[in-house]
């Protein structure tokens, strides 16, 4: 088969360097994908960092206010107890009720039956 006439080395050399050109552009475009990636990527991070410690945030407030809330209680079951346990000293006037309801329960024990 007859081959046609050799490219001159002008052409071969223009052809080597488009292809050399095209590689380089390929490497930095590949390149500039990458560190668009890692800004990305690094975005991200720090919108996860945030979201993380605006959770915690907000978890501890919860947790304080929830501390609060039963210490409160606390105190006041104790200050209840601690009432429920002193001694009453019944009123003079707790003391006539109490005269006035033994003597009704007598009256009505005592009294005519039906």
């Amino acid at each position: 088969m007859p081959r046609g006439p050799l490219p001159s080395d002008e052409a071969v050399e223009a052809a080597i360097s488009k292809v050399l050109s095209a590689e380089r552009e390929a490497h930095e475009s590949v390149a500039a994908c990458r560190r668009h990636a890692e800004e990305r990527l690094d975005s991200a991070r720090r919108q996860a960092r945030l979201i993380s410690e605006r959770c915690a945030l907000r978890i501890q407030a919860v947790r304080q206010r929830h501390a609060q809330v039963l210490a409160e209680r606390l105190s006041a079951f104790q200050d209840e107890s601690s009432q429920l346990r002193k001694e009453h000293v019944p009123t003079a006037e707790e003391m006539a009720r109490l005269r006035r309801a033994v003597a009704a329960v007598a009256d009505d024990s005592t009294g005519e039956i039906p």
